[in-house]
């Protein structure tokens, strides 16, 4: 029928003519305006192919609808799951405190309404609300929507030329939305995935580290790292009972007035009363702080967010983890439920460790019980094995080994000599010079020593320390006759630290020696009995806190 129209001009009057020509501008204008809707829709499924942030899409969604519809300005509104509020993501014409402050419920106002029904409204000429008090000629609110379920808002405003909103902008601007809250709805989606998996990652890293470690610092330090990596918290706040009493851990992205600490404070000892049952005092309180802005004030207003979740052992609640901010409605569903997951770990982590240090403390006592009932039958050597012990420490950390080697040192010092138990009272204090065969059975004790621990699990990265605590760094020493780096570093230590205070010790055949002999002597063997590295960190220890 068009065909015919367009080539029989002379069947029709003026007036047809003139109805003809509407027309065709009618479908031409229809047929443009369909076009460039269908150019945004391409625009979209484009950036949607190339992983975008849900923020850009956002605003590519908002900027291909104010194309095609022709709007002088527009906003793009989310409606929140959790509290059924909808609130401006993107917008172009809006003040800026329209996205802090504007929340609108559903039912309310013209967006509220759409979001509610699931339909769209086109409305006329009328005032726009805010301070400019502009006109608004024609407005479109259009709802976002995923199988009927609605995640959103377009609203469009015509603000300049005299036209309104059509039936057909309606149309096409809904089928626009429509592939837009899918796209958003899939870029959302890709990215919780991501997020999903990347916390897959994170919580399976921290279990495996919380699964060696058993420093309760270090459990700590772990579980906040991860926290903070996850989340953007103000405020990581964490008490626990260690030996039933409350210990405090707090990690803060801004300075923190005292008023807000006193308050954090006291907030979670009321919660801790709550879960246990048990009136907490606090006895130590830790603020570490991880802060982006070094500049910036102290915080001193309320928190306005915040989420707190027991750490509970199959026993017992052994303490409370609790993250703030400082924004209202900052925490999602996702954050919870990664805090849900975390917890269990980081309480069963703790609990481990406390036994753990508990295992260490009698292991250490039944050692030093040990040490002391071999050194009762020389009342010489009467704290010997501890002096040892406390100058290997010193030189240990000096030299910056780890606590791992420094705990192996703890325990060596302690044990050293532990293999002169077999060795007989008229050999072990004989006044006089030893003959081969007594010597013999003197440079034995350290394998004996050996051989006593080597029982003890636990103790076996000290076994090579107390075995080799008297080679000599020049390899003349005993049991194996090592040298150099091949002697155990802790061994190493240990041969410092026993032979000074062999030297200051009185002894049955001997007076002892006063301090700057000993270390004039320690100074002299230092590259042919001692390490040279051993015997530097010992006299730096000697100069800044004396032995």
């Amino acid at each position: 029928m068009l065909f015919v129209l367009l080539f029989q001009p002379t069947t029709y009057n003026l007036q047809q003519k003139s109805s003809l020509g509407l027309l065709l501008l009618g479908i031409l204008s229809y047929i443009m305006k369909t076009a460039i809707y269908l150019s945004e829709l391409c625009a979209i499924s484009e950036t949607l192919t190339k992983s975008p942030q849900p923020e850009e899409l956002l605003s590519q969604i908002l900027s291909a609808s104010l194309k095609a519809s022709g709007a002088d300005e527009g906003s793009l509104m989310l409606l929140d799951e959790r509290t059924k509020l909808l609130k401006v993501k993107v917008g172009l014409g809006l003040s800026p405190e329209v996205y802090e402050k504007v929340s609108i419920k559903l039912g309310e106002s013209i967006a509220g309404v759409v979001a509610q029904k699931g339909v769209p409204m086109l409305l006329g000429r009328r005032d726009a609300q805010g301070e400019n008090k502009r006109k608004i000629i024609s407005s479109l609110s259009i709802p976002m929507k995923v199988m009927e379920k609605t995640i959103g808002v377009l609203n469009l405003n015509i603000t300049k030329e005299k036209r309104s909103f059509t039936k057909k902008d309606q149309s096409l601007l809904s089928v626009l939305a429509t592939v837009a809250a899918i796209s958003l709805e899939h870029a959302g989606l890709s990215s919780i995935t991501k997020r999903n998996i990347e916390e897959m990652v994170l919580l399976n890293r921290l279990g495996e580290a919380l699964g060696r470690s058993f420093s309760i610092e270090e459990i700590l330090d772990l579980a906040m790292n991860t926290i903070k990596e996850v989340m953007e918290v103000d405020i990581l706040a964490l008490a626990f009972f260690l030996e039933n009493k409350p210990k405090i851990r707090l990690v803060s992205r801004r300075p923190l007035a005292s008023s807000v600490k006193e308050g954090l404070k006291n907030d979670l000892l009321s919660l801790l009363s709550d879960l246990t049952g048990i009136e907490p005092t606090c006895d130590e309180m830790i603020l570490s702080t991880d802060i982006k802005n070094p500049g910036e004030p102290e915080a001193k207003e309320a928190i306005r967010s915040q989420f707190s979740l027991p750490l509970v052992t199959k026993a017992n609640i052994i303490g409370v983890i609790r993250i703030n901010s400082f924004s209202a409605n900052k925490f999602s569903e996702q954050n919870i439920r990664f805090l849900a997951t975390i917890a269990p770990q980081i309480a069963i982590s703790l609990e481990n460790a406390k036994i753990y240090v508990g295992m260490q403390e009698l292991y250490a006592g039944i050692i030093k019980a040990l040490s002391a009932e071999l050194e009762t039958r020389n009342p010489y050597t009467m704290g010997h094995s501890e002096r040892v012990t406390t100058y290997s420490l010193k030189i240990a950390q000096m030299m910056g080994l780890s606590a791992e080697e420094i705990e192996m040192v703890n325990y060596a010092g302690l044990l050293h000599d532990l293999g002169k138990v077999g060795i007989s009272d008229s050999v072990l204090l004989k006044p006089g010079s030893l003959n081969n065969e007594e010597w013999l059975e003197i440079k034995g004790h350290p394998t004996k020593s050996e051989g006593i621990v080597k029982f003890v699990s636990f103790l076996t990265l000290a076994l090579p320390i107390i075995k080799h605590h008297h080679e000599r760094f020049d390899g003349r020493g005993y049991p194996n006759g090592l040298k150099d780096g091949n002697i155990p570093l802790g061994a190493r230590i240990i041969a410092v630290a026993d032979t000074y205070d062999a030297i200051t010790s009185d002894r049955p055949y001997r007076k002892g020696k006063s301090k700057e002999e000993a270390l004039t002597i320690i100074k002299e063997c230092s590259g042919t009995q001692f390490d040279p590295a051993v015997v530097s960190a010992f006299l730096k220890v000697a100069e800044e806190i004396g032995v």
